[in-house]
């Protein structure tokens, strides 16, 4: 029940279940917006307005209520989500496989343990992705094997 004795819109749940099981909500050079989550002992970065994240919500309202959520209140949590990422939260660079993150290098190695191999000075270490660092794995072509700023290799 809300305040004033209502019961909360399905929007409503979902927004708050987002912000229960989202770890933050940001947004890259474009002004798109991302969640972090945990997922299988990782943390995903996925954009708000993906079909993933959709199905994300869809999941999470369904494992709650054991109902569907409908699709006017998806597009209402979204659009609500979407602005927490975009005007609250802070602004990352969204690097494929090369990034930087303060003076150190993260190389993400791409496999299923979601593994990166840190550089700092003379050290290297391998260690979970820092997930804001990166791009979601979807988001770029397949063949786009490295990005460093703006230079952007692929494979022929």
């Amino acid at each position: 029940m809300t305040t004033d004795g209502t019961k909360p819109s399905m929007a409503t749940k979902l927004i708050e279940l987002a912000l229960r099981e989202c770890v933050e909500f940001w947004h890259d050079e474009s002004n798109d917006g991302f969640a972090d989550f945990r997922s299988n002992g990782h943390l995903e970065s996925m954009k708000i307005r993906s079909t993933g994240f959709r199905q994300f919500l869809r999941k999470l309202f369904f494992v709650e209520n054991e109902t569907a959520a409908n699709n006017q209140a998806i597009a209402e949590a979204i659009d609500t989500l979407d602005g927490k990422a975009v005007f609250q939260g802070q602004r990352f660079k969204c690097n494929v496989r090369i990034g930087h993150l303060d003076g150190d290098i993260f190389l993400d190695l791409g496999n299923k343990h979601w593994q990166v191999i840190h550089i700092s000075g003379l050290f290297t270490t391998m260690t979970k992705s820092p997930s804001s660092l990166f791009a979601p794995r979807h988001y770029f072509h397949s063949k786009c094997l490295l990005a460093m700023e703006n230079f952007l290799i692929c494979a022929s």
